[in-house]
């Protein structure tokens, strides 16, 4: 602001002479997209949601723990020691996250695409991988799940990765290998598959590594888990067969039952789910996308009538709330339909506290499992439902015959809506049929009450009326939400308390059994093999922290690794290194005696570039602009002149002066490493300030690993 000189006396001016400074953004933010145990922070779904975390315990009080582990075989010997154990992994995101945090990692964002009753589904990454699109902070894309998905999905996926790592230009993506379960399938056919498929377009943001990873991570192993997958001297044996003593043989017995009925309440418990997705969901690919698109629909029908409430009439707004209480009328029933069964389904009935693990069993008892879910059922969903039913009477849905008809007796085109559902709801809904039906005095009677009185609404079209109606529905949809998270709960709680009780038979077996608690320690550390991802984005974090992104990520050890599952040799990796058709580099970890488990090549896909062969000179770039490109932002809408220009170049300079003392730019003198211009007839012509354009030339000479050292010896002849 020009000083404004009128009074007489002495006046300060400060004047700015300093540019301002960029300010180095992180190089090593990771984001991990796969599926978890559950995704939520107080209350609030994190489903497609990119969320900061700094540890591992942020991340299991965020999105759980570990995903159940298959046990292929055990193989016993004669006295009933392990001489191996086979495991395999479905979803592979949790103990990929204690790779990266063991290798180094830490500030990294999470979205969850999925929890572990989900199928790992290509277009579920997707939308998490599209989500993180709209983060800026985020520099690094690691999908360690996505190796479940089939090959053609799997390198769709990878070519989405590279291209918003192109696109942006802000973020590197690092990739993994398919590894077949085969043993015609080697790493020489997985890489040859994956450059065939990766395609070429954005190779320089992304770099490939492989083989994948031994790991012998702490698991947690059930019993269960064990049961039909024990093998003594090479023939199935039971759990019940390694030991003689009847208390042990009866815990064996009861955890067996209990194990059948927490199998047969989970099964009831998502049948419905998932019929009634096959049934209601054809345009959507989950239960919450078909409930969404519902919702949307009544939104936007809603918005449209409270823009002219007189022109515009309320039927389109009844139609699609109707929808959306049909939607969620029809979930909870398929749900509660199955869940809802007689006792005699289950085995396990305790005459006691359910709770207490020395309770005697006893056929005639109450069974515990079913009568908690019928508390439950009606406790959760019954009472919200049954008020939900007033809202909607009161958005003129459900009526009797002869209530709002117009001048001419028509009656309000709904009324078919209420005579089909009344019934069910008011003679004990949501139970089965037959002899196993819940008895009707169990059930809460659907008092229909109406909020908006009968008879006051006058003819159809009246506009207060109408007014009255939206504002019901759109409370109603409120509780419609309500209503539809409660499902989610009713189920998980249902599934947390069977759990509950399955694991105090299991603990009272396991500490009475020495043979089976050693049995379940040996499993849970086998080696399990994992993508190795996770592990290389913990190393670039570290390498970063302690050297910068300008060092190469290569020649680091690997912790928490145990092996690889490929060994590849000195002569074997010149052709993954090189690749002379395409420049398709793939980085291979290799095993060597006294160092262990390194990373051993540091190229991206582009490894015929003389440009951006190397990981750390397409990083350290990226890193620079997205720097220069921040603090530059600044000087948008300055004048286009020379006091701008030298702010801007003077503020670009000091950075790369710092870059080239910290050793990421090679040269003797700042001249040599780097070069800033910027001004009228160097970058610019009239023309281009005439059109608003202020352009600076950067240009710097990043450092490169060395990656041969080539050692020449020679003879020389004695000289004395």
């Amino acid at each position: 602001m020009a000083l404004v000189v009128k009074t007489p006396g002495v006046y300060t001016e400060e004047i700015s002479l300093f540019p301002p400074s960029v300010a180095q953004v992180e190089t090593a933010v990771p984001a991990f997209i796969g599926y978890t145990q559950m995704a939520e922070k107080r209350g609030e779904s994190l489903r497609d949601k990119p969320e900061l975390i700094r540890s591992l315990a942020d991340f299991q009080e965020l999105f759980g723990g570990a995903p159940d582990v298959t046990v292929d075989q055990v193989n016993l010997d004669a006295n009933n020691s392990i001489t191996s154990a086979s495991l395999t992994a479905t979803f592979l995101l949790y103990d990929s996250m204690r790779l990266f945090f063991a290798n180094g990692g830490s500030k990294c964002y999470i979205v969850s695409t999925g929890d572990y009753n989900d199928t790992i589904n290509k277009d579920r990454l997707s939308a998490g991988l599209a989500a993180v699109a709209r983060e800026d902070e985020p520099t690094l894309l690691v999908m360690p799940d996505a190796v479940q998905l089939k090959d053609d999905k799997f390198y769709t996926l990878q070519q989405e990765a590279l291209k918003q790592s192109g696109d942006l230009k802000d973020r590197f993506a690092i990739l993994d290998l398919l590894q077949e379960n085969s043993v015609s399938m080697d790493l020489r056919d997985s890489i040859a598959d994956f450059r065939n498929k990766v395609g070429m377009q954005n190779l320089k943001y992304g770099a490939a590594y492989g083989p994948w990873l031994k790991t012998n991570l702490s698991k947690t192993v059930k019993v269960r888990q064990l049961t039909d997958h024990l093998f003594k001297l090479g023939n199935p044996v039971s759990l019940s067969n390694l030991t003689e003593d009847d208390d042990t043989q009866q815990a064996i017995s009861r955890l067996t039952r209990a194990s059948a009925d927490t199998d047969r309440l989970f099964d009831d418990a998502t049948a419905g789910l998932k019929k009634f997705l096959a049934d209601n969901t054809a345009d959507a690919e989950s239960v919450d996308a078909g409930y969404q698109a519902k919702y949307n629909d009544f939104r936007n029908a809603l918005a449209t009538f409270n823009a002219d409430t007189t022109a515009n009439p309320i039927g389109p707004v009844q139609d699609a709330y109707q929808a959306l209480f049909d939607y969620i009328y029809n979930l909870v029933n398929a749900i509660l339909d199955e869940v809802a069964k007689a006792d005699t389904d289950f085995s396990q009935r305790v005459a006691a506290d359910p709770g207490d693990p020395d309770a005697p069993f006893d056929p005639d008892g109450t069974t515990f499992l079913t009568d908690y879910a019928q508390t439950l059922i009606k406790n959760s969903l019954f009472y919200q439902m049954q008020t939900l039913n007033n809202y909607t009477r009161g958005a003129g849905l459900f009526i009797a015959t002869g209530e709002d008809a117009d001048a001419d007796g028509n009656v309000d085109e709904h009324e078919d809506y209420f005579a089909a559902h009344s019934a069910g709801m008011t003679a004990a809904a949501w139970t089965q049929g037959g002899d196993n039906a819940f008895a009707k005095g169990d059930l809460p009677a659907f008092e229909l009450t109406s909020i908006y009185p009968e008879g006051a609404a006058g003819p159809a079209v009246d506009e207060e009326a109408n007014k009255k109606r939206g504002k019901n529905m759109e409370s109603g949809a409120r509780l419609v939400s309500k209503v539809f998270k409660s499902v989610d709960e009713a189920v998980a709680g249902v599934k947390a308390e069977t759990r509950a009780l399955e694991n105090s038979y299991h603990e009272t077996l396991v500490d009475g059994f020495p043979l089976l608690r050693n049995l379940i320690s040996r499993v849970a550390n086998a080696v399990t093999e994992l993508p190795p991802s996770a592990a290389i984005a913990g190393a670039y974090a570290a390498v970063d922290a302690n050297r910068g992104v300008h060092k190469a990520p290569a020649n680091v050890s690997l912790s928490s690794v145990k092996g690889v599952s490929e060994v590849v040799t000195h002569a074997e990796q010149a052709d993954y290194n090189v690749d002379t058709v395409a420049g398709k580099s793939v980085n291979i970890i290799r095993p060597f005696i006294g160092k262990g488990i390194l990373v051993w090549g540091a190229r991206t896909l582009d490894g015929n570039s003389n440009e951006w062969r190397y990981i750390n000179v397409r990083r350290f770039f990226n890193m620079v602009e997205e720097s220069v490109k921040k603090a530059s932002s600044r000087f948008v809408f300055e004048p286009n002149d020379k006091n701008t220009w030298v702010k801007v170049r003077g503020m670009i300079e000091n950075f790369l002066l710092i870059q080239w003392r910290n050793g990421a730019l090679a040269g003797a003198v700042p001249d040599d490493a780097f070069f800033v211009n910027v001004g009228l007839g160097q970058t610019m012509t009239a023309q281009d300030i005439n059109e608003g354009k202020l352009i600076v030339e950067i240009g710097m000479a990043a450092v490169r690993p060395a990656e041969f050292i080539i050692l020449r010896f020679s003879h020389k002849m004695q000289v004395s």
